[in-house]
């Protein structure tokens, strides 16, 4: 780890180097501009500073992120020690005995039960029903005279 604290010396060191330099290009008055070195130094101030926050912020936003995924596998690993606790106590078999006593239980739909059926499109059933509807009315109507 060494490492990353060389590299965060060098972030701060690095966003303080560019606060200093804001600092002096700051004071100076409007329209003034260095030559040399300090002008390309000056030119390249926007570019350097979204690199010094970059270099800080990259890094934290990874750590977020890394964070909240290491807590979704925590949760993930304790669901299944739970699980496997479950299992090795025996509260699946009971689970398992529980669900057979309601199988038991359980109807049987027949054809004859079936009100609903999604086997054709929207259109088609809404045809049919139509179609339904109008010879229960003539046969109202065969009925009648």
């Amino acid at each position: 780890d060494s490492q990353l604290a060389l590299a965060t010396v060098l972030g701060v060191v690095n966003f303080l180097g560019v606060a200093y330099l804001g600092g002096g290009f700051a004071s100076l008055p409007p329209g003034v501009h260095y030559v040399g070195f300090l002008g390309a130094v000056q030119t390249a101030f926007p570019a350097l500073a979204a690199y010094a926050v970059t270099f800080l912020i990259a890094p934290l936003l990874r750590s977020v992120a890394n964070s909240k995924t290491n807590a979704d596998i925590r949760r993930r690993n304790d669901a299944r020690r739970a699980a496997l606790a479950n299992l090795r106590s025996g509260g699946a078999a009971a689970k398992l005995q529980r669900a057979k006593a309601k199988r038991k239980q359980l109807t049987t739909v027949s054809a004859s039960d079936i009100i609903f059926d999604s086997s054709a499109d929207a259109a088609t059933t809404a045809k049919l029903k139509a179609k339904d509807d109008l010879d229960a009315f003539d046969d109202q109507l065969r009925r009648r005279t």
